[in-house]
């Protein structure tokens, strides 16, 4: 790359996670995998994490989540 542009890319910040639940994509993995419903995951990250979502935000983001953690 050229030298210039390499100077760019690296002064630029990192980008800020898409989704407000991108920290807690393992966490919703663990969850689910003891058998946490989704709408128990809600509740827990909203009441332990401070993370208010709906049930279909918690599921549609677990289904894109898991998918990428199966590769793994």
């Amino acid at each position: 790359m050229d030298e210039r542009l390499q100077q760019i890319f690296d002064s630029l910040p990192p980008e800020k996670p898409r989704s407000c639940l991108d920290p807690y994509c393992e966490f919703i993995f663990r969850l689910r995998a003891s058998g946490r419903t989704y709408k128990r995951i809600r509740q827990i990250l909203e009441e332990q994490c401070g993370v208010k979502v709906s049930v279909g935000a918690v599921y549609g983001y677990a289904q894109r989540c898991l998918e990428s953690l199966e590769g793994i």
